[in-house]
């Protein structure tokens, strides 16, 4: 039986424009600037931040995913590490105000379909981040996905295909499945109709203030592209 982390890498590179938005976003931080991860997956974007001389913490509640971050760190002697705590085990195990930039790019943390606890995420996120510090966050586009219908592009690869299917239903509740597709007898299943709560850009700038941020900005990419209104994901920078 195979599983994620053998396709994650292949799936979800770190990408040049990824990379370099946090190269230069860091630059406005004393060196070593702090990186906490969440969601760091099999590791290789905060191995590749680690490389370029600065301190990363990554968290990881998927235990393959884990184990793949780890395995990689064993073999390089780099300023990262790799812990296995939930959205809500962050502050009580991690040093308050330290981080100058926290991140979550796999829109993960509205798994749940609880409001309470999502707008509980931004305020303990507040208590983690420096002064000056910034959270940057990658959501998919729920407010386009509930308004027409449709469901994430098929992300294609040469040996599988990534499917992610929302169902949205009339008394608020939603449910997101994903997949990987290897050929026409052989898939394997992430996640199935999981409760998650789809998040509005409304809301995100309510919950980032009522936290104590000042400053929400939303873009198309990480070149800072307008977000268009049919864009399937958003970069959140907040502050």
């Amino acid at each position: 039986m195979r599983n994620f982390s053998e396709s994650y890498d292949d799936i979800f590179p770190v990408s040049d424009e990824q990379f370099d938005f946090l190269i230069k976003t860091a630059e406005n931080y004393p060196k070593p600037a702090k990186f906490l991860h969440i969601g760091s997956n099999t590791g290789n974007l905060g191995l590749a931040l680690a490389k370029n001389g600065f301190d990363v913490t990554g968290t990881e509640m998927l235990q393959d995913l884990l184990n793949s971050a780890t395995l990689k760190r064993r073999t390089q002697l780099l300023s990262v590490r790799f812990f296995k705590l939930s959205i809500s085990e962050v502050t009580k195990y991690l040093g308050k105000g330290f981080y100058n930039i926290i991140m979550n790019f796999d829109s993960r943390i509205p798994l749940g379909n609880d409001r309470s606890k999502l707008q509980k995420f931004f305020c303990n996120i507040k208590q983690l981040i420096s002064k000056e510090g910034k959270l940057i966050l990658v959501l998919y586009n729920y407010d386009f996905f509930k308004k027409t219908g449709r469901n994430p592009a098929p992300i294609h690869t040469i040996r599988e295909t990534f499917l992610t299917v929302f169902d949205f239903f009339e008394n608020g509740d939603a449910f997101v499945s994903q997949k990987i597709k290897y050929d026409e007898k052989q898939d394997f299943t992430i996640m199935q109709k999981v409760p998650f709560y789809p998040i509005s850009k409304k809301e995100i700038q309510e919950f980032s203030r009522q936290a104590g941020f000042s400053s929400v900005e939303f873009y198309g990419s990480f070149a800072k592209e307008p977000l268009a209104e049919d864009a399937e994901r958003m970069i959140c920078i907040i502050s």
